[in-house]
């Protein structure tokens, strides 16, 4: 299957980053699916939905729009607890209920973001977990005409985001997903200091300004590890990776991440889940690593063909130059025989100048003599005839 943009086709090559990007979000929530009904709204081409799938899933469903990625899905990750359908995100047609919903960088694809909530509220198990990916808008540069996703139908920033999500359901929380290189010491209670974040703490996960006006006592903080010394933004996670994976975190460079992961439920989620998921979802040193030495690699070896290009060039321009010195010496050789001849004319011309007046000379005296020659037989003819 081609790569067009619109969807990450596993293999593709120069993208391993995006597949980092992309399988920290099911990493993320891969506990999730251990024993429970998975739907994977917008599987694209099923790699994340086989990965809940092998998580331990009792069934994972993935759906999406287009044809041609279900069938490569369904040829390339097969088990007996996975499947894959054709169906509109905008019009789910399921008859159970799911315990974990995903739905991972669609939601700016498609014209009614609504509806794909509502039909995922409705076929979200009362006590089910829905987790949704988006870029944002306020970083998300993209790399078509005019910095634009021609796939992309709406960006959202954070607010809008938070807002939309809230529409539908009552539990909502933003997180952020960025890139973070080093290492994570992850917090315990005896070594948080002044500032930093206590262990077991999500950072912002309380209910956001819209959802405290909504309720009256706020939900309890939900349990994750937290790195020591992470500083937090706003109502965003302050959990980070290590290793070069995807991180889950609010305050990067100036405060916004890359992509936002929203938490949604129809009830407070409870903390033994928030627990499950892993927040340092992917170590992908290792794959940015192989795929920077790659690049190197050929980066060298493009060095060397060019360097050797370069030889040849090199010496392509000695030859011309050995061919250029010898048709200058030639050229001047040329302009010393051209002038010489030029002299040796220019002695013929003078030679017939004076070759001419000597003939004109000889010629005048000629007929002076004829003319004189005829006076003189004139004269004798005419005393002999008296």
């Amino acid at each position: 299957m081609e790569f067009t943009g619109e969807r990450y086709v596993p293999g593709t090559p120069g993208l391993e980053e995006l597949y980092v990007e992309h399988m920290s979000r099911y990493r993320f929530v891969k506990a999730l699916a251990a024993g429970r009904l998975v739907l994977d709204v917008g599987s694209g081409c099923g790699y994340g939905t086989f990965h809940l799938a092998a998580a331990g899933a009792r069934w994972a469903l993935g759906i999406d729009v287009s044809p041609e990625a279900v069938i490569y899905s369904r040829a390339s990750y097969r088990r007996p607890n996975l499947q894959f359908a054709v169906m509109d995100a905008s019009r789910l047609c399921l008859g159970v209920p799911f315990d974990l919903v995903t739905c991972f960088e669609l939601i700016e694809h498609v014209e009614d973001a609504e509806a794909v909530l509502a039909g995922v509220h409705q076929v979200l198990d009362e006590r089910g977990v829905f987790v949704v990916s988006t870029p944002n808008k306020a970083t998300y540069v993209a790399g078509g005409d005019e910095g634009k996703n021609p796939f992309h139908v709406r960006e959202y920033y954070r607010d809008e985001f938070e807002d939309l999500l809230g529409g539908t359901f009552p539990e909502v929380t933003v997180l952020g997903q960025e890139w973070v290189e080093g290492m994570a010491l992850v917090g315990h209670p005896d070594l948080v200091g002044p500032g930093d974040t206590p262990a077991g703490r999500l950072p912002g996960d309380g209910p956001s300004e819209r959802q405290r006006a909504a309720r009256s006592e706020d939900l309890p903080q939900r349990s994750v590890p937290t790195p020591v010394g992470t500083e937090v933004s706003g109502r965003t996670s302050g959990v980070r990776s290590d290793g070069g994976g995807s991180a889950m975190h609010g305050a990067a460079g100036n405060g916004e991440p890359p992509y936002f992961i929203g938490l949604c439920a129809k009830q407070p989620i409870p903390p033994e889940v928030i627990s499950a998921l892993c927040p340092l979802a992917f170590y992908g040193s290792a794959v940015r690593y192989s795929a920077l030495k790659r690049a190197a690699l050929e980066l060298e070896r493009e060095f060397d063909r060019r360097g050797i290009w370069a030889q040849g060039l090199d010496q392509e321009n000695r030859s011309k130059d050995e061919v250029i010195k010898a048709l200058r010496l030639e050229i001047e050789a040329l302009r010393r025989q051209f002038a010489e001849r030029g002299r040796w004319a220019e002695r013929l011309n003078g030679e017939l100048r004076q070759s001419g007046a000597l003939v004109e000379r000889l010629a005048g005296e000629n007929r002076r003599l004829r003319d004189e020659l005829a006076s003189r037989q004139a004269a004798g003819w005419s005393k002999g005839t008296r």
